[in-house]
């Protein structure tokens, strides 16, 4: 449910046929997160969580489909949300050359090589994942491999439906609450 959900919140535009680049959305690292978190947001309401998400922006826009990342993204928020024994995770999202880096981080031993064994089973090669814990925290970083263009190469692509993103968001959570 939650994959049909994110490629709604990314729909592709068919441009004319001399630019078939530019069929995909155009999807800045944080269009990607901010739509993750809407669909999320009643979930971790409810379950009493915080995500303190820091969101480090370039001016580069996702080349490929967001959707994978968005998908990704998804599944680590929610199972970091489920699995955590705090009430509070620290959440970062970077562009790291053609990676996206989503790092997760808990004051305690919650998050760790569970989820990224499940992580892993679920994505396989798609995803890289590793995890690191203290005696006191523990944090969790996987990798999806995307690769990004320019802002000005990438201006001709459609833009991003922020409209759409709403619509979804609202549609998640009228049909969670009833």
């Amino acid at each position: 449910m939650m994959s049909s959900l994110l490629t709604a919140a990314f729909p592709l535009v068919a441009q004319p046929e001399a630019r078939p680049h530019s069929q995909l959305p155009r999807a800045t690292l944080f269009d990607v997160t901010d739509a993750v978190l809407k669909i999320l947001r009643p979930d971790l309401q409810r379950r009493g969580r915080e995500l303190v998400v820091e969101v480090t922006e370039t001016s580069e826009f996702l080349a490929g489909d967001p959707s994978p990342v968005a998908q990704v993204m998804a599944d680590l928020l929610d199972s970091v949300s489920r699995c955590a024994q705090t009430n509070r995770v620290m959440v970062r999202v970077a562009l790291e050359r053609d990676d996206v880096a989503i790092t997760a981080r808990e004051e305690g031993l919650g998050i760790g090589l569970a989820l990224a064994r499940q992580l892993t089973e679920s994505y396989g090669r798609a995803i890289s994942c590793c995890v690191a814990a203290t005696d006191r925290s523990s944090e969790i970083v996987v990798r999806v491999r995307i690769p990004v263009s320019e802002s000005d190469s990438a201006a001709s692509g459609p833009a991003y439906d922020w409209e759409a993103q709403r619509l979804l968001a609202l549609a998640v959570t009228e049909r969670r609450q009833a």
